[in-house]
């Protein structure tokens, strides 16, 4: 443990940064070895928060990093008169579900958007961007739903011969073989209306 000039260095004289951890050996933390944290933080609730002070604006925001149960969230905020940062940006489940900007994510990845702001966008500079839905076995598809009264159910069917179907649902419950108002098959035949 060493200090210079209000640094603090452990293993390694602080020169990079005001708190600097080196380890010297592949003994542990993200080198390997034990496997042994190079950081661990135990408290009730704890968090770390992130804030810029070279700024004053009034917009400025800081994050904040919270373990709270099983969910890790990130936030966003004013650190000087928020103790808990109050606008969650994600959460992180144990269940490995991410959500952004919702507090109950359903899905692997679960995106909310509050406003007109679009809640995904691919873009590639040489090539069309494409989601690769391969889920090596069973049905790959994509939903889409509206207010939870329409929905629309896009993919290759499975159980269809691998078919690729567009499929109708009045509410949340599109599903290829109900309401399949397009089929197009392997060998290109195409077949539209409810089928």
């Amino acid at each position: 443990l060493g200090s210079a000039g209000g640094y603090i260095g452990i293993g390694t004289d602080p020169t990079s940064a005001f708190i600097q951890i080196l380890e010297q050996a592949a003994t542990g933390g993200i080198q390997g070895g034990s496997q042994t944290p190079t950081i661990k933080i135990g408290a009730y609730q704890p968090s770390i928060v992130i804030q810029d002070v070279s700024t004053s604006a009034s917009n400025q925001k800081d994050f904040q990093i919270v373990v709270n149960g099983n969910e890790l969230t990130i936030h966003s905020g004013d650190a000087t008169v928020e103790p808990r940062l109050a606008n969650e940006l994600i959460r992180l489940t144990d269940g490995g579900k991410v959500g952004i900007t919702t507090t109950n994510p359903e899905a692997r990845l679960h995106v909310h958007s509050k406003d007109s702001t679009l809640p995904l966008r691919l873009e590639r500079f040489d090539a069309p961007a494409k989601i690769d839905a391969n889920f090596g076995y069973g049905d790959a598809g994509l939903k889409f739903t509206v207010n939870n009264a329409t929905s629309y159910m896009l993919g290759i069917d499975d159980s269809s011969a691998d078919a690729f179907i567009l499929s109708y649902g009045s509410s949340d419950d599109a599903a290829f073989g109900t309401n399949n108002y397009l089929v197009i098959t392997t060998t290109g035949h195409i077949r539209t209306g409810n089928s």
